[in-house]
Parts: C-alpha cells; structure tokens; sequence
C-alpha cells in the first residue's frame, strides 16, 4: 500500500460525485453487479468492477480471498446447465469445501455435511446455504474493514483522478 494519507474518506467521495457509489455499503450491490461476471480486462473500468477488484486485493492481503472466489463460483454454479452440474460442483467441493482444498472456505460442519452429500446428485441449488454462509461472513466482516482501508481509499482516489480525466479530455 502507499504511504500517502488521505484526510478523510468522505472528503474524496465528495469529489466529482463519488457520494453516490451503489456500493458503498452493501457488499450485496458490488458482488451482483453485471461486471462481476466479467473475466476479461477493460481499458476504462467502470465503478462497479474497480470496487470488485479492490475488495479482492483486500481480502488476499487478510488472506480470505477464498470466500469471495467461492461466492462468485457458486453464483457461475446456479447457471449451469443441467448435464454440467456434477463436473461443476464437484470442482467446487474439491477447490473449497473438501478439507484438503487449497482454498477451504470456513462452513459449519452441518452446511459441509450437507453438501458432501449433496454431491451425488446435485441441483443448482446445492450450494445456497453455503454460499450464504459465506456472504454474512463477509458482509459483517470483511466489507466492513474494506470501506475503511487504504484499498478503499486508493480506489476511490483513483476514481476520482479517472474522472477528472474524462471530464478534461471531453
């Protein structure tokens, strides 16, 4: 991270109408908006995926980037066709919810129970409750710390300078 020190958070979102951030906060507004599918890099990011990539450099510097990455799998999960369903989840099992995953995610063990057993014959709602757990994990936790860390505030700085730069170039 820099050393620079910002005055305040509110003093940048102030800048050049940053007070309206659709995400600012609710982790549920920046986790379904419609980049957070994207896979591919743009030449101008928009809010919405700048915010999404931020909290991910957040959450790998606490070493929880895991729970993000299962959240948007089981999301690519539930719109799976049907004849793809068991490859998909058990590619899930393996990288989060197995406890040999390179990527465990932190579940009770009635939720890692049932999804185990869910594995034999998977629906597209197989992971819900799981996927849920993570979410209010993250919700109550982990965005909360993001809104007032310096990934936050670079990206906001880094908004800022974006659109200052669109308004001189138009």
């Amino acid at each position: 991270t820099s050393n620079v020190r910002y005055t305040s958070v509110n003093s940048l979102k102030s800048f050049n109408h940053l007070s309206h951030l659709p995400w600012d906060s609710n982790l549920q507004h920046i986790l379904m908006s419609p980049q957070s599918k994207f896979t591919t890099v743009t030449l101008y990011p928009t809010p919405y995926l700048m915010g999404l990539e931020a909290f991910r450099w957040f959450l790998r510097s606490e070493f929880s980037e895991e729970n993000l990455e299962f959240w948007l799998a089981c999301e690519d999960y539930r719109s799976t066709a049907e004849s793809q369903l068991g490859a998909k989840a058990h590619g899930i099992y393996s990288q989060f919810i197995n406890s040999q995953a390179p990527q465990e995610v932190n579940l009770d063990s009635e939720t890692r129970e049932a999804v185990t057993n869910m594995l034999r014959d998977p629906r597209a709602d197989a992971f819900n409750n799981a996927q849920q757990q993570i979410y209010t994990l993250m919700s109550k936790d982990s965005f909360p710390r993001f809104l007032r860390s310096s990934y936050y505030q670079e990206m906001l700085v880094c908004l800022c300078l974006g659109r200052a730069a669109l308004a001189y170039l138009s």
